[in-house]
């Protein structure tokens, strides 16, 4: 935000996180016709601004904005009732596949949901402080087994930099993790390949060591879908990233017996 003044009319805007799954969802049911593709209500740039916590800057006044723009600036408020409704119709299988939120949330609210999420999680520079080692990108770095092993390794191997990617289950906990300066973590699926790629190319990965998967196999019975998403397709996402990036020395999969099947 490097603008000292802005215009602020409140508008429909889209979250394209949420919107994207329901118009897949929405294609995948064969549906046509025209849809509003936006967040339910509006909001304004200085609501969104506060929302992310930026600060800094100066509202334009309307008698302000007129001298300075030949056209009006118009304010599009778009009604939400049919993308709500379509949503509502989508089957669980499909909600599912393409990671349609449960409910299509305000604008506003899920600004704030996602400000909170990226609080602290800027994966896009590595620390100044962070000696020149190997960097290595941890999946399901907040569980039993893979905190561990970031603990292990960077008591063991005090120049290596290491990013945890995990999406936080109920399994998870971060607290397991010692910190330090040569740590980030940020909270996102394996399955998304443009924030695995993202992590990938920003923090100059060489090694993937994929921890991350859903455990025990009476649940895999029950769920067997969720299971298959998560730990198969999941991986072929996070696989898929790494040969797009082109760059890593080796990955590793540990992984589980719901993956690698009963022996």
């Amino acid at each position: 935000m490097n603008y000292p003044k802005i215009t602020s009319i409140k508008n429909s805007m889209s979250v394209l996180s949420d919107i994207l799954p329901i118009l897949l969802g929405l294609v995948a049911m064969r549906v046509g016709g025209t849809v509003n593709a936006t967040n339910p209500t509006a909001a304004d740039h200085d609501e969104i601004l506060k929302a992310m916590g930026h600060s800094g800057y100066e509202l334009v006044t309307l008698t302000e904005q007129k001298t300075m723009l030949k056209a009006g600036r118009s304010n599009n408020y778009l009604t939400t009732h049919k993308i709500e409704r379509l949503h509502a119709e989508i089957p669980v299988e499909l909600k599912r596949k393409y990671k349609v939120p449960e409910k299509l949330k305000p604008l506003l609210e899920r600004i704030k949901d996602i400000s909170v999420i990226r609080k602290g999680t800027d994966h896009r520079v590595i620390p100044a402080t962070v000696a020149p080692g190997r960097k290595i990108l941890v999946t399901g770095g907040a569980g039993f087994i893979a905190s561990n092993y970031i603990n292990e390794h960077l008591e063991r191997y005090p120049t290596d930099f290491i990013v945890n990617l995990d999406r936080l289950d109920k399994c998870s906990n971060l607290a397991l993790v010692s910190a330090t300066e040569r740590y980030k973590f940020v909270k996102g699926d394996i399955s998304n390949i443009d924030l695995v790629s993202l992590l990938l190319t920003d923090f100059k990965i060489e090694y993937v060591m994929h921890f991350a998967a859903q455990t025990h196999v009476n649940l895999s019975f029950g769920n067997a879908l969720d299971t298959f998403d998560n730990n198969l397709s999941g991986t072929h996402r996070l696989v898929e990233a790494c040969t797009r990036y082109g760059k890593l020395k080796k990955f590793v999969l540990v992984s589980t017996a719901e993956v690698y099947g009963d022996f």
